[in-house]
Order: C-alpha cells, then sequence, then structure tokens
C-alpha cells in the first residue's frame, strides 16, 4: 500500500473540507495517509526521509511554486493541464 502526506496549508479557512476530501481520496487510491501537513518544508523533508510515497493536495494553487505540464498525444508541444491525480 502507498503511503501518503496529506498537504493543507496552514491558516487554511477550508481546512477541515479539505480534510475530508483528501481522506476520501486516498481511500479511492488505496493510498495509507501517514500524516497531514501544513508546511512546504516539512513535506519534503518527510519525503526524503521516506516517510510517504505520494503528496495529496486539494488544489495546484495550494503548492504556488509547482507547474503541471503533460504532453498531447498528437506530438504538439506540451501544454499547461489542471489534472492533479499524480504529482
Amino acid at each position: 500500500m502507498l503511503r501518503a502526506l496529506l498537504f493543507i496549508p496552514a491558516g487554511d479557512p477550508d481546512m477541515r473540507k479539505w480534510m475530508v476530501a483528501l481522506w476520501a481520496h486516498c481511500m479511492r487510491r488505496k493510498y495509507k495517509p501517514e500524516a497531514v501537513v501544513h508546511e512546504w518544508c516539512d513535506v519534503r523533508k518527510l519525503m526524503d526521509e521516506g516517510a510517504a510515497h505520494k503528496v495529496v493536495v486539494a488544489r495546484l494553487d495550494q503548492v504556488g511554486w509547482l507547474d503541471v505540464v503533460s504532453e498531447s498525444s498528437d506530438g504538439d508541444e506540451a501544454k499547461p493541464s489542471r489534472r492533479t491525480g499524480r504529482m
């Protein structure tokens, strides 16, 4: 079973809402939630230590430095994607 960190930024006004959504996502994907993390530096530290295999976030804007890019199947240049299923 893959272990996951649930990332919810500190001070997020919808923390409970995101907790339920992230937990449900983990159950659907059969991930084992290991911890709820509120600071990205802690996510990096825990990932470096091997505490988890995945990081689950609710919205891309919660991780402001992250760009997600996927290539189209027709060979066109890469286009931004809003898909968040995998990191």
